[in-house]
Order: structure tokens, then C-alpha cells, then sequence
């Protein structure tokens, strides 16, 4: 019995610690484009920003983007509203009025148009006159080469989407510090996963693609029966339909800032909440991957509980979890490094320590399907 118990935790411990360093290898081989005088791109571009109940956030993000340096004439920014009960309509339309040089329009919600987000971003490419469109949120910032850094990688016609790394800021509290390195490690996965071919995931609120392309591909057609996936079902089925035209950007160029989850409860309803994604990819290795990385981390959690009154098992228990927190500090210090803050060093040995607990509520919760509240909608 000791011997089969002993295998099996060491063949997941293998294929935990495979699946990290494969990815980290591809991660660590990602190049981007250099913008140079002669690449400056001439792409008209669409920025859609959906928004719901904004008001706190849309008049900095509005700021924001104006300020991103961006030939004026090829672009345009289209905020569409997702049924809005707060002020949110009101302060984009006074913006709009003080700022007519830029090219920004309101798409108002109507009691005919479909709920949710990815509706909203539908029918803004449905009045886009961008042929690339960006996608954003309402509580992001930008660097001022942002636009430039993602569209010039369109002037390739052999790329029709462009995915890059949202930072979550600040991380002041424990729960921003668990939710901002997790977000780090999990775009360090994405980035490693799509330079070596295999795309896992993107974040809608850094996300360029071809408007042809969109429609070619479907549009939201792949898991539109779930309210989430308007990045990575979005990116998955333009990974079937253009095999190889998807890239993803390291630069900090192409950084985008977002706040991160104010409370766990947040924070957990957000994760159950692309969790319960899972059921809908048709991605055979999505799941194989998403199975072993948090099948470990449940099965140490499993073990370490079994182990209280099994003693033979903590031999292998206690070499599994060093090396696990080996390869952790190691993944989680290159992820904070390209795409977190020096202030996360700190919190990172205790987000590791907690971790497994976490995700393995968090599966539980999947697996009961439980109901999660999404922008003031429940789920």
C-alpha cells in the first residue's frame, strides 16, 4: 500500500514539476517586436472598454488613455455600456464633451441588447472602425508606448491576435498580494504556453485582434452558453481557426495596470469563476494541465491531513513539499520579476505556504457549482 501511495505522489510531483519548467523554459525564449522609427505602425485601431457600474474607475482609465502616445486620426475608443445603474453613462458623456479631439463614443445600453460582457464588446465591434480591435477594462492604466507596443506586431499579416500582461496594483493587503502574484505566475504560464504553441490563457483587459479575424473565427460562438471567456475562449478559437497567428508580449511597454480584488470573498468568487470554465474547453491539454497543477497542490493538502495519522507518509510528503516550494519560489520570483512589483518579494513565501489550501477550496467550490457574483449579477 506504502509503495503504490509512494508512486503515485511522486509521479504527480514529476509531472507538477515538468509542466512548470517546460513552461518556464518557453517563458524565458519570448521575444517581442521592437518599435523603431520605420515600424511605427499606421493601424486604426478600436479600443472597446465594457463597462458596468463604473463610476469609481472609468474617468481614470479615460485619463489614462488619452494620454497614450497614438496617432490621433487612427484611432478611436468606444465605451459600451453593459446596463449601468450608477453614474457611469453620465461621466463618459461629459468626458466625451470636454475632450472633442478625441475620437470617443458612448454605445448606450438598450432594453433589446443582450446582457453581459461579451455582448457589450460584440456590439462595439459591430460599430468599430478600427480593422484591429483592443480590448480593455474600466479600472485599468496605461504606459504611454502601450498602443504602439501591441499594434505594431499587426504589420506582420501573418499574426491576428496579440495578448498582453495585465500588473495588478497595489498589492497592500494580503489578499491583493496573494490575488497580484497569482496573476504574475499565471501570466508568466500564459506567456510560456503560447511561445511554445500550446495557448493556456489571455486577459481580456490587454487583448488586440484583427476585426476580420474575430468574425472568421465565430466571435464569442466557443462557450458562449458561460457569461466569462471573451479573452481566452475568444483566443482558443482563433488558435483553431488561424493555427500559430496568436503572440504574446513580455515588454513592459505593453503592460497594462489593473486593481486587483478589494476583498477574498472577490478574490474567490473570481476564481470560481473562471473554474467553472474548465467544463466548456474543448482543449484536451488545457485540462491536463489544469489537472496536474492544481491536482498536486490538492494532493498535498490531502496528504499532509492523511498524514497525521499515517506517519510513513511523511517522508515523502516532507520531499515532496521542498521541492515543490523550490520550484515555487523559483517560478514566482521570475513571474514577480517580469510582471509584478518588487514590493510582492515579501509576500511570496507565505502566498506559496497558503496556496494549496486555497486552490483546493476553490476546486471544491467549482465542483459544487457554487454561485458567484459577478458585476452586481449573480452566477
Amino acid at each position: 500500500m506504502l509503495v503504490l501511495f509512494n508512486l503515485t505522489i511522486f509521479i504527480s510531483l514529476a509531472a507538477y514539476v515538468f509542466v512548470e519548467l517546460y513552461f518556464l523554459y518557453h517563458a524565458l525564449r519570448s521575444t517581442t517586436l521592437t518599435i523603431s522609427n520605420t515600424s511605427i505602425p499606421k493601424i486604426k485601431l478600436t479600443i472597446i472598454i465594457p463597462v458596468r457600474n463604473e463610476a469609481e474607475n472609468i474617468l481614470d482609465c479615460l485619463r489614462s488613455l488619452i494620454k497614450v502616445d497614438y496617432p490621433l486620426e487612427f484611432m478611436e475608443i468606444i465605451i459600451s455600456d453593459d446596463d449601468s445603474y450608477d453614474s457611469t453613462p453620465a461621466l463618459v458623456t461629459d468626458f466625451i464633451k470636454s475632450n472633442p479631439e478625441h475620437r470617443i463614443k458612448l454605445l448606450e445600453y438598450s432594453v433589446n441588447d443582450l446582457r453581459g460582457k461579451k455582448s457589450a464588446i460584440s456590439r462595439a465591434v459591430d460599430q468599430s472602425a478600427g480593422e484591429v480591435i483592443i480590448t480593455t477594462d474600466a479600472d485599468c492604466k496605461f504606459d504611454s508606448d502601450w498602443l504602439k507596443t501591441m499594434a505594431v506586431n499587426f504589420n506582420k499579416p501573418s499574426i491576428n491576435m496579440v495578448c498582453g500582461p495585465v500588473v495588478l496594483q497595489p498589492a497592500n493587503t494580503w489578499v491583493r498580494a496573494l490575488s497580484s502574484i497569482e496573476q504574475a505566475v499565471l501570466t508568466l504560464l500564459s506567456s510560456g504556453s503560447m511561445e511554445c504553441g500550446y495557448p493556456l490563457m489571455c486577459n481580456g483587459a490587454n487583448l488586440a485582434y484583427r476585426k476580420s479575424s474575430f468574425y472568421d473565427c465565430g466571435g464569442f460562438d466557443y462557450g458562449s452558453d458561460h457569461p466569462g471567456g471573451d479573452d481566452t475562449f475568444l483566443m482558443l478559437s482563433m488558435n483553431q481557426k488561424f493555427p500559430g497567428s496568436i503572440v504574446y508580449l513580455s515588454d513592459e511597454k505593453a503592460l497594462v495596470k489593473s486593481l486587483p480584488p478589494s476583498s477574498f470573498n472577490e478574490l474567490f468568487g473570481q476564481r470560481v469563476r473562471h473554474g467553472s470554465k474548465v467544463s466548456a474547453y474543448k482543449e484536451k491539454y488545457i485540462r491536463n494541465v489544469g489537472a496536474i497543477l492544481s491536482g498536486f497542490n490538492i494532493l498535498i493538502v490531502l496528504v499532509s491531513i492523511l498524514s497525521f495519522w499515517w506517519v510513513d507518509v511523511r517522508s515523502p510528503l516532507l520531499i515532496c513539499f521542498i521541492i515543490k516550494l523550490l520550484l515555487d519560489l523559483t517560478f514566482g520570483a521570475f513571474a514577480i520579476f517580469s510582471f509584478g512589483s518588487n514590493k510582492l518579494f515579501p509576500w511570496l513565501l507565505p502566498v506559496i505556504l497558503i496556496y494549496p489550501l486555497y486552490i483546493t477550496f476553490v476546486s471544491i467550490a467549482v465542483m459544487f457549482r457554487y454561485s458567484y457574483k459577478w458585476k452586481e449579477r449573480h452566477y
